[in-house]
């Protein structure tokens, strides 16, 4: 069809034409426009079904409040075709319809809708308990919207954006935009928030003079102050969701087709927030009020001021607001014919407005409402009612133009804890009570000329900067508000209107009139009540188009004053939002080692550990066989820079030691270190590493890589209240770490160092400061894979060179190096245990056979765990660690597997468990119940996939499995 051209809000362009498809056939919109728009064009009035009568639904707004025009696009469900730009070659299906959308086979539900009164789920389908399971899955199927295609991926290029501003303005109409003036004039940084694709809000689309300027000029105007303004950022297509706490704004932004995203998840910590959101149509309740070819007035207006749209060829307008009789001048002066222009109202309207329409010839009809209209698809007529005396007229008409007046939108600014009451001055439900810093301005408090809205948005923009401390007192009389006297609309329907069974209040649950009094006739007359009984407003438009009515509606079947029923609550999120932008952009976060290049360059399989991604194999074998072979027979190097490494120092570093530390300190010499275990208040194994002597008062020590970034935090909660001097320094990412174990680890390093690595000169449990390369390390030798090793800490900068200086020194004794997975079989063959892996929250030192380590005889340090300890020392029945070998060479049971006794009781599980070359065998560590940790007790191990009945059997035997008298490592 040929477009209409208004060339001031024209927002389309018609030189650039794009095809998409619908139904599975072709057809064609323009630059600009949105699936609904262009469907309209194209003559589809009928765009989805509904929810529980599957009657047929068209466009009726054009911002996406409700769920009339829901729709498939390219496999995605409920996409909202009023805010989606076509895109060429788009595929958009029709929702909820059975056969086709025209002729839906479950549209027969419409005619039994007598059967489903008010709540009639809860109280058909509870009696007998067996009925609801009968009937569950049917009604899940019969009602609903979009599917999911399972074999589909979803995936969406998502981005996060947090940001800081002393004052977020929500909303980018006029108030918006000279309330972000206004703060940003006072001083203080702003971020502008519009959900349209661009600043002006309902002054985008009407030409009434402001000031002099048609509307659409006026806010490009001040739009062009905004953007130039360098203290404000402005994010258009951006939907709020919610404010949280302390002012917290979360949002989502579209992405355009020139960004890296689909959508964008915002986050603001503002200082001051200012709700400028506007108002809200209010629907007009009447019968049949949900065919396709009823449209709010705002949404017939855009549609031809802003899409060049006729939303019909014979419209009937029946309104309540100024606002109604200016769009229905407007498009009768673009040339769509306008039969009949009817306002709710007696009193109160533009008398300019109304001449301008009896100047073209339009019939008005004050205090009159359309109460009917006939026609299934399509409208053929509409029947108007005089609201005190019941005198109707009809009218031929393919389109009827409705609203009940305006709303004030107070969703967002409701999810802040506002505390809304209904004001009469104006008949909206508006903050009553507002948190502290947070502000509501412009139209939705119920002002209608365009310079007062715009003078409301600037104070609110002051005030909110006032309360970020800036000065604004000089700043006050550049704009004022003008006294005004606002006559809004204040019914949804009266006595004469609605009365039919298909009036409805809420289009999204398919809730009317008729059952709303059914819900008042059952004691569900509080707003709260009939929201969930009769279900207005639970569907995915959060009650912004029944909003109001149930409430207006209510105190009218009640008989009470409407204070009583003020709005339910709106719950975040306001605006729908796909689960993948909440979830985030799935970006592989994770931390490297300095060595992480190097093991790359080995040919090394990295995998994901904990916050580090770490070499777990060096070749495509993950049994590691060659790797712990060649650390057995000749030398390996592996990195252990994830370790924690800390320096603590001062005339109490040993105070703070021997109370964080179960072992004693006392008597580590310098030039010495020793394995060390802390524990937590119970006694379990919180940590563990090595400490050593190193000065004066100067120590150096390692913790585990889970417990590195706690530490600190230990050291100084179990030293809080003892006010000694000592200072600590955290050297985790500073040093990168090293260790070379192996029969030739002495021979490689010979090459590197000129200190005396003899057994005497270097004895075990020994630390040394020297170079390699020009490079200062600390060399310890230690090391928890049972043989002759060596712990090398080098400053992270230095780590790749000197890896490689080591590779290159040892490739004549056979070096390789080895991952993690060779690392935990040498430690596993002697018997080192790894916390987390060998512990649990239920066993402590003692009964993983670590109790040498204690430090019993010493009560005055206070050790951490060491009371309860002592309280669990001669406890019978718990759990003790235990080795264990397997004789039978197929079965290698995984890690975590359970051990069962008699009738399947469990017993026990296994910690870890592996096949050793070295043994021969299987072999593992398992915790059990005491009576079973006797050496020569038979273990039955059982896991998933195994027959019930079957069972692995093990025998518990001594520890170490490997080497146990530890003679390799002293050589």
């Amino acid at each position: 069809m040929k477009r209409l051209y208004q060339p001031l809000t024209r927002r389309i362009n018609e030189d650039k034409k794009i095809t998409f498809f619908w139904q599975e056939k072709k057809y064609t919109g323009v630059d600009g426009d949105t699936l609904a728009t262009a469907l309209h064009a194209s003559g589809v009035k009928t765009i989805s079904r509904s929810l529980k009568y599957h009657r047929p639904r068209g466009l009726f707004s054009l911002d996406g409040e409700g769920v009339s025009t829901l729709v498939e696009v390219d496999k995605i469900p409920n996409t909202r075709a009023e805010i989606t730009p076509i895109k060429e070659g788009l595929t958009v299906r029709a929702q909820n319809y059975v056969g086709s959308l025209n002729y839906d086979l479950m549209g027969v539900l419409d005619k039994f809708s007598f059967c489903m009164s008010a709540g009639f789920y809860y109280r058909i389908f509870h009696k007998p308990a067996f009925l609801w399971k009968k009937v569950i899955e049917p009604l899940r199927k019969a009602v609903g919207t979009g599917k999911l295609d399972l074999d589909y991926d979803y995936s969406k290029k998502t981005e996060e954006r947090f940001l800081h501003t002393d004052v977020c303005v929500i909303g980018g109409g006029p108030a918006g935009m000279t309330a972000a003036l206004g703060a940003a004039k006072a001083g203080a940084s702003v971020i502008l928030l519009e959900r349209r694709a661009e600043l002006g809000g309902f002054y985008n689309w009407r030409t009434a003079l402001i000031d002099g300027l048609p509307a659409v000029k006026r806010a490009a105007n001040i739009a062009k102050q905004v953007k130039e303004s360098s203290q404000i950022i402005v994010l258009e297509d951006t939907f709020v969701m919610g404010i949280w706490g302390e002012r917290q704004v979360t949002a989502y932004k579209r992405g355009s087709v020139d960004d890296t995203y689909d959508e964008q998840y915002i986050e603001i910590m503002a200082g001051s927030v200012i709700c400028a959101t506007g108002c809200l149509e209010r629907p007009l309740v009447f019968e049949h009020n949900d065919r396709p070819g009823v449209m709010q007035a705002d949404c017939a207006h855009r549609l031809v001021n802003q899409y060049g749209v006729s939303p019909g060829k014979r419209l009937a307008f029946s309104i309540g607001d100024n606002l109604g009789l200016e769009s229905a001048l407007d498009l009768a002066k673009l040339g769509v014919q306008v039969v009949m222009v009817a306002d709710s109202r007696e009193s109160g309207f533009d008398p300019a407005l109304v001449k301008e329409l009896r100047q073209l010839n339009i019939e008005f009809r004050p205090g009159y409402a359309v109460s009917r209209v006939a026609g299934y698809r399509k409208i053929r007529k509409a029947v108007l009612t005089h609201l005190k005396t019941g005198a109707a007229t009809s009218v031929n008409c393919d389109t009827v133009v409705v609203n009940a007046g305006r709303s004030a939108d107070v969703r967002v600014v409701s999810t802040s804890g506002a505390k809304v009451e209904y004001d009469p001055n104006t008949g909206f439900f508006i903050p009553a009570i507002l948190p502290e810093k947070v502000f509501f301005a412009g139209r939705a408090r119920g002002l209608e000329k365009g310079q007062n809205i715009e003078a409301s948005g600037y104070h609110a923009g002051l005030d909110a900067a006032e309360s970020m401390g800036y000065s604004v007192a000089s700043l006050r009389d550049d704009m004022t508000v003008e006294k005004e006297k606002y006559i809004p609309c204040l019914i949804a329907h009266s006595s004469k209107i609605g009365e039919g069974e298909k009036s409805f209040i809420c289009f999204d649950e398919d809730a009317t009139l008729k059952t709303v009094r059914q819900g008042v006739q059952a004691g569900m007359e509080r707003t709260d009540l009939a929201k969930r009984f009769v279900s207005v407003g639970l569907g995915a438009g959060q009650s912004a188009l029944p909003g109001s009515n149930l409430s207006i509606i209510l105190a009218e079947i009640t008989g009470k004053s409407i204070n009583n029923f003020v709005p339910t609550t709106v719950r975040p999120p306001v605006e729908p939002v796909s689960l993948a932008t909440l979830s985030g952009a799935n970006h592989p976060v994770f931390k490297v080692t300095p060595l992480y290049d190097n093991h790359l360059k080995a040919g090394a399989v990295m995998q994901r550990m904990g916050v580090w991604k770490r070499a777990k194999y060096f070749s495509k074998d993950t049994s590691c066989r060659d790797e712990v072979k060649n650390v057995r027979c000749n030398v390996g190097i592996t990195d252990v820079s994830t370790l924690g490494k800390f320096r603590i120092s001062g005339s109490d570093a040993l105070k703070v030691l021997e109370r964080i530390y179960i072992n004693s300190m006392d008597g580590l010499k310098e030039g010495k270190l020793k394995y060390v275990v802390a524990l937590n208040g119970d006694g379990c194994l919180l940590d563990d590493g090595v400490a050593a002597h190193i000065g004066e008062n100067d120590y150096i020590f390692t913790t585990s890589t889970g417990h590195a970034a706690k530490t600190i935090e230990w050291f100084r909660f179990h030293s809080r209240y003892e006010n000694w001097n000592y200072s600590m320094v955290n050297l985790t990412d500073q040093l990168s770490g090293m260790n070379i174990a192996g029969p030739n680890s002495r021979k490689v390093l010979e090459k590197l160092v000129d200190i005396d690595l003899s057994n005497t000169g270097f004895p075990p449990n020994a630390i040394r400061k020297t170079q390699i390369g020009g490079v200062g390390v600390w060399l310890m030798r230690v090391g928890f894979v049972g043989e002759l090793a060596y712990e090398i800490h080098v400053p992270a900068s230095a780590a790749a060179s000197l890896w490689d200086a080591i590779l290159e020194a040892g490739n004549s004794f056979g070096i390789k190096p080895f991952g993690q997975e060779a690392q935990f079989i040498l430690r596993l063959e002697k018997a080192h245990i790894i916390i987390g892996q060998e512990t649990e929250s239920r066993v402590n030192l003692l009964d993983v056979g670590m109790g040498h380590v204690w430090a019993k005889k010493d009560t005055k340090n206070k050790k951490v765990g060491a009371y309860a300890l002592r309280i669990a020392k001669d406890q019978p029945k718990r759990l003790k660690l235990v080795g264990f070998t397997i004789d039978d060479d197929a079965e290698v049971p995984g890690d975590g597997a359970v051990i069962v006794a008699d009738k399947n009781d469990v017993v026990g599980n296994i910690c870890s468990c592996r096949y050793s070359e070295t043994l021969g065998k299987a072999f593992g560590l398992a915790l059990v119940e005491e009576a079973l940790s006797e050496i020569g007790s038979t273990l039955e191990l059982f896991e998933d996939g195994m027959d019930v009945k079957d069972r692995v059997k093990a025998i518990v035997c001594k520890t170490p499995f490997y080497d146990p008298h530890g003679l390799k490592q002293r050589v």
